[in-house]
């Protein structure tokens, strides 16, 4: 029983959250800010100046929007079969099991453990969505792109990240 709420408070409260920012900002916003990055470049060689509303429009706001349903639904999906796994791989294919199953889960997620998992959740989403659109906009090239504006967007990410994860762990242990 114990094991079990350590299973769940660890997996689900810590880990996949995490992981789950962590995967979208490196095979979607990371990449997402790049071409922000050289699509404004070739535009300041070329001489071209957009509106900011029409930027924010076509392009930073559906990246920005992406980045974060990505997030919110690939760690609730995540959360939900990882929760169905611990309960297959201890109880097996019995339903006989479910009430104590579900009172275990449910002494893991009171009430402020869940407000904090909701938080941590939607604030890893919006740093991994915002943070490189806006490193992007930040670090206006100057006619080429540079790569030290990328490793500084990405070290900002994970310093935030990191910031968002500590803040939990004191809000659920302390």
């Amino acid at each position: 029983q114990y094991a079990l709420e350590v299973l769940v408070r660890t997996l689900v409260l810590e880990i996949i959250p995490l992981y789950a920012a962590m995967f979208v900002a490196l095979r979607h916003t990371m990449p997402e800010a790049q071409r922000i990055r050289k699509l404004l470049a070739q535009h300041h060689r070329n001489g071209l100046h957009h509106d900011e509303q029409t930027l924010l429009r076509t392009e930073l706001l559906p990246r920005a929007l992406g980045g974060v349903f990505s997030v919110l639904l690939l760690a609730a999906v995540s959360s939900v079969i990882a929760l169905v796994l611990t309960y297959l791989n201890v109880y097996g294919f019995s339903h006989w099991a479910l009430p104590a199953y579900t009172r275990a889960v449910g002494q893991v997620f009171t009430p402020a453990v869940t407000l904090i998992f909701m938080l941590k959740t939607l604030l890893l989403a919006l740093a991994v969505s915002l943070l490189p659109i806006a490193s992007a906009l930040y670090d206006l090239p100057r006619g080429r792109v540079r790569t030290s504006g990328e490793l500084q967007a990405l070290v900002r990410l994970f310093l935030v990240m990191l910031l968002i994860e500590a803040l939990s762990l004191v809000g659920n242990y302390y």
